[in-house]
Parts: structure tokens; C-alpha cells; sequence
């Protein structure tokens, strides 16, 4: 990926919502960036629970806990990331919710 030398930070780009049907749309839940990071992605069930973990951010979940179909829902993630661009070190973590459909 290229950096954007106009841009002060790595951005991060996740969906609010994603459905695993298999029809190659919006399968997986997953991260995309203008750049190349250090990353770290945590989903979590509505008890705390973890349903899926990464560090690979071309690797998403695919709603399946398991092996099997997660119930359709609200999840929260963790995630982490870090780059340096331009010399600058940056790190963040961001944390939301995703709508599991089916």
C-alpha cells in the first residue's frame, strides 16, 4: 500500500455492519488502511466474550464462533494498530460496535 504524505496518521477504515451470506459481499468483517500497520483485532460477544482475534488485518471474521454460525447481533471490538509515517510514530487503539446480519 502507499503511504499518503499528506496525511498526518495511518487511517483506519471499519464497516459498522457485515453479512455472511457467501454471496461475496460483505462477508467478513474486517479492517482496511491507506498504509501498512502493526495491527491488532479483538471481537467480542455481548457477555465479554471473544469470538474472534487476529493480528493478520487481511484476515477478517467471518461470523462463525467456533464453526458455527454466530447468532446474528450487536459485537464490540478492540483494535489496535501502529506505523511509523514520515518518521512520525503513531499508535491508537479504537474501539466500536458491529451488527452481525444475516
Amino acid at each position: 500500500m502507499n503511504i499518503n504524505v499528506r496525511e498526518k496518521h495511518p487511517r483506519i477504515y471499519l464497516p459498522n455492519a457485515f453479512s455472511p451470506s457467501g454471496d461475496g459481499a460483505n462477508d467478513e468483517f474486517k479492517a482496511m488502511s491507506d498504509c501498512e500497520l502493526n495491527f491488532s483485532m479483538q471481537i467480542f460477544n455481548a457477555w465479554g466474550g471473544i469470538v474472534f482475534s487476529t493480528t493478520d488485518m487481511a484476515r477478517g471474521w467471518d461470523g462463525t464462533v467456533a464453526g458455527k454460525a454466530a447468532p446474528i447481533g450487536k459485537y464490540s471490538y478492540i483494535v489496535f494498530y501502529a506505523a511509523t509515517v514520515n518518521g512520525l510514530s503513531f499508535e491508537e487503539t479504537q474501539r466500536g460496535t458491529l451488527r452481525l446480519l444475516r
